[in-house]
């Protein structure tokens, strides 16, 4: 197999986390990760890094296109590394799509899935969950995720997260042990309306991200995934993240005639890879143009989001040449 049909196959990985869950590996043994076949979770360019804050190094803006898909287009999952939904193989929709200031491509997204406990650090302070957007570009060779942290801050539900939430209430009610399922989980496993847009980038707050080129945080840890992390927190409520948890913890499934917990966590309850060494790599923080202040640099702090808000992670308009490409299919 030559390279580029090696990475193709490898990126496809990226689009279904059951692929990654379907592998014998946990969050306890990290130096297993080696041993699979083709492994790259010992390269040089691994995922997740710890992140410093820092003044804007580029003012550029990314566009983010939603697309017409709908729930009815999208598969939930509750897997062994985590939650997931995905564009089903067989939607007939066009999915968002994000270009990334000084990427040459565009990517269409696939899937998001969450991590508990985060994955990359901000000035060394870990955050309660990471959602991770994957997106692929038209040939499948090369990946871009648009990530963000996750705190059970609101006091309030958050009305955008809940229908992804509510799906995979209802994935969960599919695959549970009926003895384990809970009367709470099996009233309210309804799936949200088959008509509800999917607007991932909704979920994104803010429109400063810091940029970096790095790979896959599951085995095989393939190096090929441009990194775009907010530096703002989506803001979920305390019932909305401990149902989370208890469905990336607590799902069981039936296996040789008892009810088993499908989930890889840690004692700790982290499904979460450790932070990695940069070895020389750049971190850009990218400031939206309109931030752009002269010769004076413009100082972000990594505030939280308003609680009350959720906001599309645009900067500017997006231009003619990119709205075209945008009604592009996957």
């Amino acid at each position: 197999m030559n390279f580029r049909n090696a990475i193709a196959t490898l990126a496809l990985l990226v689009v279904s986390a059951e692929a990654a869950g379907n592998m014998d590996y946990d969050y306890e043994d990290f130096r297993a990760w080696n041993d699979f076949t083709g492994s790259s979770c010992n390269g040089l360019k691994n995922s997740p890094v710890a992140i410093k804050t820092k003044e804007c190094t580029r003012y550029e803006d990314y566009a983010m296109t939603h697309g017409n898909c709908k729930f009815k287009h999208t598969t939930a999952s509750i897997l062994k590394n985590g939650v997931q939904i995905e564009i089903s193989k067989d939607a007939t929709c066009t999915p968002s799509n994000v270009i990334i200031p000084g990427i040459d491509d565009m990517f269409h997204f696939a899937q998001f899935h969450i991590h508990l406990s985060s994955e990359h650090t901000i000035d060394d302070e870990f955050f309660s969950a990471e959602l991770h957007m994957v997106h692929l570009n038209a040939e499948n060779t090369r990946a871009a995720v648009v990530g963000t942290m996750v705190e059970p801050s609101r006091v309030t539900d958050n009305p955008i997260f809940e229908p992804y939430l509510q799906a995979f209430r209802a994935a969960r009610s599919e695959v549970e042990c009926h003895s384990c399922l809970s009367q709470e989980v099996a009233a309210n496993a309804v799936k949200p309306g088959n008509d509800n847009d999917i607007h991932p980038y909704k979920l994104v707050e803010g429109n400063t991200f810091y940029h970096y080129d790095g790979g896959l945080t599951t085995p095989t840890c393939d190096e090929i995934v441009w990194w775009n992390l907010s530096d703002s927190v989506m803001d979920i409520s305390v019932r909305q993240f401990n149902e989370l948890a208890d469905m990336i913890l607590n799902t069981h499934v039936e296996k040789n005639g008892q009810c088993e917990r499908i989930t890889v966590a840690n004692k700790a309850g982290s499904t979460s890879r450790p932070v990695q060494k940069l070895n020389g790599r750049k971190i850009d923080r990218i400031c939206p143009s309109s931030m752009f202040e002269g010769e004076k640099p413009v100082i972000v702090g990594a505030a939280r989001s308003d609680a009350s808000t959720a906001t599309i992670g645009v900067a500017g308009a997006v231009s003619l040449a990119a709205a075209a490409v945008a009604s592009q299919v996957l």
